[in-house]
């Protein structure tokens, strides 16, 4: 089957590329090009997902699509995020339309329902898109997910995974800010640590992805249409998450902690100032990056395994172990 991928040489999508590159012909889709993917003899193709014959013209004869890229993080230029969150899944759509393609899985995130309150096993069916967003990221991202699961069809199924702190081996943005943080002294904690989040290793999500592909092949499947979340089934606490990222890394535990109400109060002052003076740099503290923080957020998995059977492969100790492994080969 020729599938295509956009985000191919990103984290996520790497791992998607290297699960299909020996049953299925891939495509990759991107701005850049990346060796890995050309030493497993993945077809790259430059281009922008905002220019709809970019996209056109490199879909052509696939069968599905996998919509990984997307403008992430949690400060930047609202144009800059709705170019490529919605217009971007605007031409992906369209394209996958006009040229007959019949699976589309599209990469989410739970941010699209965080609505700065506690989520303690909720499931996707208890949690509706917020009527504001802190970010511009999941504003656009609730855009783009609400245009995929409305374009399911007969002709074309979809369907959108929304995998939660994707982490592992060959992450250059999470990991190594987080170690760049800790190495400062800059890293502190929200309240004390405790609230409790989900959190997916990235085989794992990459799997989640793949599984989706497989069981929208088969007659009268359960997910398309729907959205769901993908993580380790697995809560543990902020502290918890983070520190053993830093073990992993090598790097000493964070100790240090800020009250919720005096983070929230800096992080408005912040994005006052940054937004006043145009300062294009991220704020060291944003209101969404303290209630991401602060707040509990853990969810219901039981519907992606009911409805296509994932669950992970993967223990979090193995990816722990893993992690560790590649990071002292790497160094």
């Amino acid at each position: 089957m020729k599938v295509f991928i956009t985000g191919g040489g990103g984290f996520l999508g790497s791992y998607i590329c290297s699960e299909l590159f020996e049953n299925d012909e891939v495509i990759s889709f991107s701005r850049n090009t990346y060796p890995m993917l050309e030493s497993m003899g993945i077809k790259q193709i430059q281009g922008d997902l905002a220019y709809y014959s970019d996209v056109e013209n490199a879909m052509r004869g696939c069968v599905a699509v996998f919509h990984v890229a997307a403008k992430a993080g949690i400060w930047g230029e609202e144009k800059e995020y709705y170019e490529t969150n919605v217009i971007g899944t605007q031409n992906i759509i369209k394209a996958c339309q006009n040229l007959k393609v019949k699976y589309l899985i599209y990469t989410s995130s739970p941010s699209v329902i965080f609505q700065g309150k506690k989520i303690e096993g909720q499931s996707e069916n208890d949690l509706n898109y917020p009527q504001e967003f802190l970010a511009t990221y999941p504003k656009t991202k609730a855009m783009a997910e609400k245009m995929i699961l409305a374009a399911n069809s007969e002709n074309l199924k979809t369907v959108a995974l929304r995998p939660h702190l994707i982490w592992g081996p060959g992450d250059e943005h999470f990991l190594p800010r987080l170690k760049e943080k800790k190495k400062q002294n800059k890293l502190r904690l929200i309240g004390k640590g405790e609230a409790l989040i989900d959190h997916v290793y990235v085989e794992n999500a990459s799997y989640a992805h793949v599984l989706a592909l497989r069981e929208m092949q088969k007659q009268n499947p359960k997910l398309c249409g729907k959205a769901y979340f993908i993580t380790q089934n697995n809560p543990v606490s902020v502290l918890r998450f983070v520190n053993m990222l830093l073990n992993a890394m090598g790097e000493e535990e964070v100790k240090e902690f800020i009250p919720e109400k005096t983070a929230y109060f800096i992080a408005s002052i912040m994005e006052k100032t940054y937004r006043l003076l145009k300062i294009k740099k991220e704020p060291a503290l944003t209101r969404f990056m303290v209630e991401q923080l602060a707040k509990s957020h853990y969810f219901d998995g039981s519907a992606a395994k009911n409805d296509f059977g994932y669950e992970p492969i993967i223990s979090t100790q193995i990816g722990l172990d893993r992690l560790k492994n590649f990071i002292k080969n790497k160094t």
